[in-house]
């Protein structure tokens, strides 16, 4: 959430009830589809709306867990913006490692 302090997302809260069904019904228990980054699925989904495949486009975001480590997974070219989670200047081995990096969509 902030320096210091933490949340807990739907992912996280998917995962608690799944460990808790899967204790109770060990055979049976049902799973969540994970449906956000970075997950497959959501780019998938995204391409397919969209009209493109994965080659025509580029993924824009400032997480390199998620947003870049996603977009490389579903085989999409990546943009890392800094302006956000991510700032410049970016180490030069990060990883994973984006197609592009954009410091400022401003200028």
């Amino acid at each position: 959430v902030a320096a210091g302090s933490f949340g807990f997302t739907s992912g996280s809260l998917a995962r608690l009830l799944e460990m808790g069904l899967e204790k109770l019904h060990p055979k049976v228990s049902p799973r969540f589809e994970t449906l956000g980054k970075p997950a497959t699925l959501i780019y998938e989904m995204a391409l397919a709306s969209a009209g493109v495949t994965a080659s025509r486009a580029v993924m824009f975001g400032d997480q390199l867990h998620t947003d870049i480590a996603g977009a490389r997974t579903a085989g999409i070219a990546s943009a890392l913006v800094t302006t956000g989670i991510t700032q410049w200047p970016v180490p030069a081995d990060v990883e994973p490692r984006p197609d592009y990096v954009i410091r400022n969509l401003l200028k």
